[in-house]
């Protein structure tokens, strides 16, 4: 009796995760923003495929991002025919296909925003923070072989279909975690098998569905490519934050979650910009304060003797240079003060210790390094 009784609870626990499991899954979700993109062309194969998903939409339109190279021949020239089909209609037997229009692309970030005419696709969520080095993600999007996959689905039918998509057309999820950032916070390396189709398609968080950057690269053993060796290319996605001034110029009403996010990256990107011409100022002040102590050092030599007046020329030009660019921080510490307080203090102890009376070298290295060790304007 009580090995059964152990044995119900056991399986009960057992179905109770698994609920949970699948309750904590973003994948249905995230699949209903899901698009497959490309364009038509002769003999209606595909020229260019890939993966969009939605960022906005409205009442009469709905806007996807997705890569540029997507979106593009090997030229770099916008394609023409492009269709979008809906993950949502993937299971139809006459799955409708939706003319796109290019509304803003950009080489560098890799990105497009296409628009195309269906009313209130919901949009997915964007994170406001990047992912940290072993975070569990996920990617979404239409691998295929294009060989099978194409000449069944396309063969002469481009804009008709007799029959349901074969599976190899239904949106897949694989789940990794993530490697590295690189760039500052320009690429997210990530571990999860990345196909051909994936392109274009989001690296979201598996358990909340909040999208972390747009996948672009799986490439083994490309060239160094934006200063990454070829090792750690593999698997990479535009994150988000980083491509955020390209989508906040397209000319869309983003959703209300897309745009609180924006207003997040328009922040810390305001913050950081101050604390960067704060960081520029402090820059010219050692270097103008170095070059001075050389100076007065080789002042009292009597090698020197014969260029006193213009030593001394130099020593007034380098006091000014360390006068401006204190009031370059000084005006730097306000900017940063109005978007991050702990940043301000930050920049402020780091000025107080440069502009003390007798600055201590001990000062200014402890506050110089408590600034570069935080991650600021977060």
């Amino acid at each position: 009796m009580n090995r059964f009784l152990f044995f119900v609870c056991f399986a009960t626990g057992l179905l109770a995760s698994g609920v949970n499991a699948r309750a904590a899954n973003a994948f249905p979700a995230i699949e209903q923003s899901l698009a497959l993109i490309g364009s038509v062309g002769a003999g209606g194969h595909l020229d260019s495929e890939g993966t969009a998903f939605c960022v906005s939409s409205d009442a009469s339109h709905s806007y996807l991002i997705t890569n540029n190279h997507v979106v593009t021949d090997d030229n770099g020239a916008p394609l023409n025919n492009l269709i979008v089909i809906l993950a949502r209609d993937m299971h139809a037997s006459q799955a409708p296909r939706y003319r796109a229009t290019i509304i803003r692309r950009s080489e560098d970030p890799d990105l497009a925003i296409v628009a195309i005419d269906v009313p209130n696709l919901p949009p997915v969520h964007i994170s406001s923070t990047l992912p940290a080095v072993g975070d569990d993600i996920a990617i979404a999007g239409f691998p295929y072989e294009e060989s099978f996959v194409w000449g069944r689905l396309f063969g002469g039918k481009a804009f008709h279909l007799d029959r349901p998509f074969p599976p190899e057309l239904t949106p897949s999820e694989h789940k990794g975690a993530v490697s590295a950032i690189h760039g500052g916070s320009y690429y997210i390396q990530y571990d999860a098998i990345t196909d051909n189709g994936n392109s274009g398609g989001p690296l979201f968080d598996p358990s909340t569905g909040d999208v972390f950057g747009v996948v672009q690269a799986s490439v083994p053993g490309a060239p160094e490519y934006r200063g990454i060796p070829s090792p750690v290319r593999n698997n990479l996605a535009i994150s988000i934050r980083e491509g955020w001034d390209f989508i906040a110029r397209a000319p869309i009403s983003l959703s209300a979650t897309v745009a609180g996010t924006g207003e997040h990256f328009a922040h810390r990107s305001a913050c950081a910009k101050a604390q960067s011409r704060f960081e520029q100022a402090y820059g010219v002040w050692a270097q103008a304060r170095s070059a001075a102590a050389t100076l007065r050092a080789a002042i009292g030599n009597p090698r020197y003797a014969a260029h006193l007046e213009l030593m001394r020329t130099a020593l007034r030009s380098y006091a000014r240079a360390e006068t401006a660019a204190e009031h370059g921080m000084q005006k730097a510490i306000r900017a940063v003060e109005r978007r991050s307080p702990q940043s301000a203090a930050l920049d402020r102890n780091l000025f107080g210790a440069i502009t003390a009376r007798n600055p201590s070298q001990n000062a200014i290295a402890l506050a110089a390094h408590k600034l570069t060790a935080t991650k600021p304007c977060t």
